[in-house]
């Protein structure tokens, strides 16, 4: 139990479910006083080192293994969620991380979601408010973006761009990009 109020007191958000965090994470009910104080004192080092680039109550909440990861491997994670919000400056970090933990977890997913970032900017029309699209649609992350619009453009006609616009969900139903239309059953 003393575990559980040290993790609690950890967050400096009262945002964050202590129990659920923990029940995530059950290793963290085992560790021994000294460990929960390097716990702590990784929690806001990661707060100010991330300032406003992603909560990281949040992104503990998130992903609670991180508050028992080596520092070589924090760094990474910490690298990738502040080029998270570099590459996408209005997108909800923690709702993306929720959705798909792999964008800081790992370098190649990360890598894919830089492309297709970068493509979904080339192609949508410059209103288009991609980043909020992204956190609410964080599959697209991991589609070949060029591929996805040209499926649309062979299967509704008109403007790809229009179509995913309007509803994002859509892509979700092609598989794998490969221009067969199945919904999802």
């Amino acid at each position: 139990m003393a575990a559980m109020l040290a993790i609690k007191n950890t967050f400096a958000s009262a945002d964050v479910d202590a129990g659920d965090v923990c029940a995530r994470e059950p290793r963290l009910l085992r560790l021994r006083e000294e460990a929960l104080e390097g716990v702590r004192e990784r929690a806001a080092s990661t707060r100010e080192r991330l300032g406003d680039a992603c909560d990281a109550d949040g992104l503990f909440a998130t992903i609670p293994s991180c508050l028992l990861a080596s520092q070589e491997e924090l760094d990474g994670i910490l690298e990738r969620v502040t080029g998270l919000r570099a590459l996408m400056p209005d997108a909800d970090i923690v709702k993306l991380l929720r959705g798909r933990p792999a964008l800081c977890l790992e370098d190649r997913a990360y890598s894919r979601a830089a492309i297709a970032v970068s493509a979904l900017r080339k192609a949508m029309p410059k209103d288009c408010r991609i980043d909020l699209m992204l956190s609410d649609f964080p599959s697209l992350l991991f589609m070949d973006i060029e591929m996805l619009l040209e499926d649309l453009r062979q299967t509704f006609g008109g403007d790809p761009c229009w179509t995913l616009r309007r509803n994002p969900g859509i892509a979700t139903q092609f598989e794998k990009n490969n221009g067969t239309f199945n919904p999802l059953r």
